[in-house]
């Protein structure tokens, strides 16, 4: 039954399934609350900048991630620059902070790394929700409690790097009940219950 929803004639909605995959993202907590399951997985709001230097051209290369936790490419003739800003609360947000953000948070950093950087101009961006675990690491198992519910969520921005690899284990789990060709066991849900956690020190 999904809490507070109902059906066109004002019934308790009520779906029912064989097996559920919980692949809800940044919200997979309020997906888990359906089933009973309390996940320590929080969104995160990301932001991205779209800018320009006449003299910058990052077409031969590809990601560059840099020490001072900015990361950024090229996107057609302009660059995309990301920061996982610490002071962000976590919560649903999806407001873009525009030209001042970038301004304070990226040129600064890209400047510092590339001189002709000094130039770059803001010309657009847009926020996003990661979900972040504590260890920063994604979650993909069998949900505590729940045989027929597996879990695949928290991957912090890595999810379509490893969408492959969790997309087969998942398939495997729900087709014959284990994994058979990746062993995920280490990202199980029920780790951070049993104090073993997989930490993530590269994110961004």
């Amino acid at each position: 039954m999904c809490d507070g929803q109902t059906d066109d004639h004002g019934d308790p909605l009520v779906l029912r399934a064989d097996r559920v995959i919980n692949c809800t993202g940044a919200w997979a907590a309020r997906t888990a609350a359906l089933y009973g399951g309390t996940p320590p997985v929080t969104p995160r709001r990301r932001q991205i900048a779209i800018a320009h230097a006449r003299d910058v051209d990052l077409r031969p290369w590809g990601m560059f991630v840099d020490t001072s936790g900015i990361y950024f490419h090229r996107e057609s003739t302009f660059v995309l620059a990301g920061y996982a800003d610490p002071d962000t609360p976590p919560g649903f947000r999806f407001r873009y902070d525009g030209p001042g953000w970038f301004e304070e948070r990226i040129w600064p950093r890209l400047a510092a790394r590339m001189s002709r950087c000094g130039e770059m101009r803001h010309r657009s961006g847009w926020a996003g929700l990661y979900e972040y675990t504590p260890d920063c690491s994604g979650v993909v198992g069998v949900a505590p409690g729940q045989p027929r519910i597996v879990e695949a969520f928290g991957f912090t921005g890595r999810g379509a790097m490893q969408s492959y690899a969790v997309g087969r284990a998942v398939g495997e789990l729900v087709t014959a009940g284990q994994y058979r060709s990746l062993d995920l066991t280490p990202l199980r849900p029920t780790r951070f219950a049993e104090g073993a956690p997989v930490h993530e020190t590269l994110h961004i």
